[in-house]
């Protein structure tokens, strides 16, 4: 069984390899690059809460059958960007079905997720699947 804990010690046995570190992308206004690891059965609204801990701009790392998804996640007031697709979601999506359909729109630019939970919102990008290392 996955836990929260065994992706983020998996993604820490990584970190020295330049390939995976690179995909790392999201910075915190301090420089660093928070990661926050979520699981598919997670509910968003859970995993934005997580992001907001971690200074408002994370890292997001869920693993899948083929090693981990990595992608950046940002939380955000009411306000949605410009020029971006707004997206209205339950905040008890979870975290998998966000990934299915951030894979299927992917290359099309930013994605605004918007959930009805105190008018919080969200924005995802670069989701990217990097591969576990073989045994």
């Amino acid at each position: 069984m996955t836990t929260r804990s065994r992706v983020l010690a998996d993604v820490y046995r990584r970190l020295a390899d330049a390939d995976f570190a690179r995909r790392f992308s999201a910075l915190a206004d301090d420089g660093t690059r928070p990661i926050v690891p979520a699981l598919p059965s997670d509910h968003v609204s859970e995993m934005l809460r997580q992001v907001v801990l971690a200074g408002g701009r994370a890292n997001v790392v869920t693993s899948s059958f083929d090693g981990f998804v990595v992608f950046e996640a940002e939380a955000a007031g009411s306000d949605v960007r410009p020029h971006c697709d707004v997206h209205q979601i339950e905040a008890d999506t979870t975290v998998g079905v966000l990934l299915a359909h951030m894979m299927e729109v992917a290359g099309q630019g930013v994605q605004t997720y918007r959930w009805s939970e105190g008018g919080k919102s969200g924005s995802a990008k670069h989701p990217s699947l990097v591969e576990a290392p073989a045994s």
